[in-house]
């Protein structure tokens, strides 16, 4: 990416979040528009955003362990 394209990706990223903080979506602070600039980058490929369960059953086991590690703290 070049310097023109990485301002361009920046000044686009940021009209879309001003755009988006003025929806409903926006002031509640959901859905918020993905970045351009990191998606030319390529770093959502690399990035992972949380856990990934593979049953529901999973999922309770970790919470509970979790609350208890909280609690026990």
């Amino acid at each position: 990416m070049n310097d023109t394209q990485f301002l361009l990706a920046n000044i686009l990223d940021g009209v879309n979040w001003l755009v988006w903080s003025r929806t409903e979506d926006g002031t509640r602070g959901i859905s918020r528009p993905e970045s351009i600039f990191d998606i030319l980058e390529n770093k959502d490929k690399n990035k992972i955003d949380g856990i990934v369960f593979d049953t529901p059953e999973a999922f309770d086991r970790e919470r509970e362990r979790l609350l208890k590690e909280v609690n026990d703290g």
